[in-house]
């Protein structure tokens, strides 16, 4: 099961993109997080910052959830998440969300 911040995060997006008719998959998903990430450091740092504050910032950034699961740039450098945030998902074509088949880590869902 994800974490509330996590679950939020999967809303937001699959909410987005059914309102432009557009399914969950591999590429929206890798995207949004770290565009959502960028839009995050340049409002708390500015629209004037620099690309060196940028880094800064995001090299420092911890505990950032997103539909991934929470970044720790700090643990995971230019990455910020790890194998053990790796999920499985699939596209509930009716619903129009992803559903999550596997738990954090790819192993299987507890049932």
């Amino acid at each position: 099961m994800n974490a509330p911040a996590t679950n939020a995060a999967i809303a937001t997006l699959t909410n987005f993109l059914a309102a432009e008719n557009a399914k969950p998959d591999m590429i929206e998903i890798s995207a949004g997080d770290p565009a959502l990430i960028v839009v995050d450091a340049l409002r708390k740092l500015g629209l004037d910052a620099g690309a060196a504050q940028l880094r800064a910032y995001l090299n420092g950034l911890r505990h950032w959830t997103g539909i991934n699961g929470v970044y720790d740039f700090l643990k995971y450098p230019q990455r910020g998440i790890g194998e053990n945030n790796v999920v499985m998902v699939r596209s509930d074509e009716q619903r129009h969300k992803g559903i999550a088949v596997t738990k954090l880590g790819g192993g299987p869902p507890s049932n």
